[in-house]
């Protein structure tokens, strides 16, 4: 089940993953100083769910369809250019209607990334190729005089302030995820 956490839900099942919570209420103890533990474990629940939306499974997040949000840029020798929006964290797929299946996607350093920047080499419609480079998608290949429509465009997008969007397993990783 997808999840929709505010920051202090969140914060409330970080506290109780990680032995925090319940507090014991048979006693009381009063300090005046110490640290703002609030403010670390945010810190720290921060730190942890950016890393999530940058490397867990597809499974284990929530994805968004923003095709409809964003235009290919066409150039003349096959090559297409997509500009992300600035909460876009992750390409998860990428399909364009002139090609037979998603596009396989790499980082810019690959060698099948180098590949695409020769018109010879790089992929066809059977085996496209996708390049996230910066802010911006590199397509790879698009047939002359084509119009270039997106079928589709599942990202990993970072919520708006104070919210906190995955599936229910991904709570289960708090205090353990290191990939």
């Amino acid at each position: 089940m997808k999840l929709r956490l505010t920051t202090d839900e969140m914060l409330n099942q970080w506290r109780l993953r990680r032995a925090l919570e319940p507090l014991r209420l048979d006693c009381t103890v009063e300090r005046l100083d110490g640290i703002d533990a609030d403010k670390y474990l945010l810190d720290e629940m921060n730190g942890w769910y950016l890393k999530l939306l940058d490397t867990a499974p597809a499974e284990m997040l929530t994805l968004t369809d923003i095709s409809k949000d964003v235009t290919v840029e066409s150039k003349v020798d096959g090559e297409g250019v997509i500009k992300l929006p600035e909460r876009c964290r992750r390409v998860m797929e990428i399909q364009l209607g002139c090609w037979q299946r998603p596009a396989r996607i790499v980082e810019p350093d690959s060698p099948t990334a180098q590949l695409q920047d020769n018109p010879y080499s790089r992929g066809g419609t059977a085996e496209p190729v996708a390049v996230k480079r910066h802010r911006r998608l590199h397509l790879y290949s698009i047939p002359p005089e084509t119009e270039a429509e997106i079928a589709a465009l599942y990202c990993v997008m970072e919520p708006e302030e104070g919210f906190y969007e995955m599936d229910e397993r991904a709570l289960s990783l708090i205090g353990s995820y290191e990939p």
